[in-house]
């Protein structure tokens, strides 16, 4: 009987890889119609005409056939599949959402997906450790593959220094806390921001299992333009302990929402170790409200700052564009550009953009902080980032 499980196991598995790869092959596999009518993959049009060539953008046929393949069922209706080609954007991505989905999951427990709480203590590069929860599908599940964020990462290895203090808005898990940590060494200070509860709980073990309690102060509160408390929305089966966001009046809570009471300050009135020389945030759309309360350290500090860019987050949460929250930096006497692999790059301005993207802010002007990146920048004229 064991036997027969194990076979009907890797049965599975095989198959479940053989639909993860499938859109990917699709992708190598269609052309366009000699019509130009469309794609076609076996003499079946796929999808309207996209010019010349197929790229990594899905359709709404790839959303339909998703949900056939990975949930055995209809979407529940034309504007759920439309929203998902809209914020997914490619092949990857959407092979992801559906395999991360707590509807996948539970439904295929013989895979080894972890649909409860599962807490694990993962190995990272230069004997740093870090806890993680296996039922998280997306932070944990990367790091665990040694696959989170590789960009960001280098270029937070290039330019922190030993006795730097840095601030972590949105530290999450930690792994970005416990990396900046080891940068700064014992002289420096990580001042880290996190709401979530449970992901306060897995990274104060975490500092304490690489012993830098003596280096890196964790606050369980968020950060804003105004001092108080506010909710955190945070999707019931999302199955992301980065999901999270600030509830503001307005806005459209998931059909299926936990709400979790969080402190709020506002990072200028904080009494912090000065100057800030690197703020790394990522706070799902809070950014601008966030570095709204940061005026006094951005003016008299002048830290790097890198920030993600979710461009519908950010106007959901903070009520703005992605140019005004840009703007708004800049007109501390900032330059914006786009982190792209290991370089600093201008925005080429590409309506196909992703909606998710990280930029760096850079002091404008000779400075010892923008020293430290000048390496990155290449070829970047000194003209403001195109929007």
């Amino acid at each position: 009987m064991v036997t027969a499980s194990r076979r009907l196991a890797r049965r599975l598995a095989t198959c479940a890889r053989g639909i993860a790869n499938w859109f990917e092959r699709l992708a190598g596999d269609a052309s366009v119609a000699p019509n130009g009518s469309g794609l076609r993959l076996g003499g079946i049009e796929l999808n309207p005409p996209v010019g010349s060539s197929l790229t990594s953008r899905i359709t709404a046929e790839h959303v339909v056939w998703g949900y056939r393949l990975f949930l055995d069922r209809e979407p529940e209706s034309d504007a759920v599949v439309a929203e998902k080609v809209r914020v997914l954007g490619s092949l990857r991505a959407m092979r992801e959402d559906f395999m991360g989905s707590y509807e996948f999951r539970r439904a295929n427990p013989q895979l080894g997906y972890a649909s409860e709480r599962c807490i694990v203590l993962k190995e990272l590069g230069d004997g740093l450790r870090i806890y993680l929860d296996l039922a998280d599908a997306v932070i944990s599940r990367d790091i665990a593959r040694d696959r989170y964020e590789p960009a960001e990462r280098e270029f937070v290895r290039h330019v922190v220094r030993p006795g730097d203090v840095v601030v972590d808005i949105g530290a999450n898990l930690g792994f970005f806390t416990l990396l900046l940590a080891s940068l700064v060494g014992a002289t420096g200070r990580v001042i880290a921001f996190e709401p979530l509860s449970q992901n306060v709980e897995l990274l104060r073990r975490s500092i304490k299992e690489n012993r830098f309690q003596d280096r890196v102060m964790l606050i369980q509160a968020a950060l804003s333009d105004v001092a108080g408390d506010a909710e955190l929305v945070i999707g019931r089966h999302f199955m992301n302990s980065g999901g999270g966001f600030l509830d503001r009046p307005g806005v459209e809570r998931p059909l299926e929402a936990d709400v979790e009471s969080v402190q709020v300050y506002r990072l200028d009135d904080l009494d912090l170790p000065r100057p800030v020389t690197f703020v790394k945030i990522d706070v799902e759309g809070a950014e601008g409200l966030a570095l709204r309360g940061a005026a006094n350290i951005l003016s008299a500090d002048r830290p790097i700052v890198m920030s993600e860019i979710n461009t519908r987050q950010l106007g959901m949460v903070s009520g703005m564009p992605a140019a005004s929250f840009i703007a708004g930096v800049e007109a501390f006497g900032y330059e914006c550009l786009l982190l792209h692999g290991e370089q600093l790059v201008l925005d080429d301005g590409d309506p196909q953009r992703p909606g998710i993207r990280t930029v760096v802010f850079v002091p404008s002007g000779p400075s010892p902080l923008r020293s430290r990146v000048e390496a990155l920048m290449g070829d970047v004229r000194r003209e403001r980032i195109r929007r």
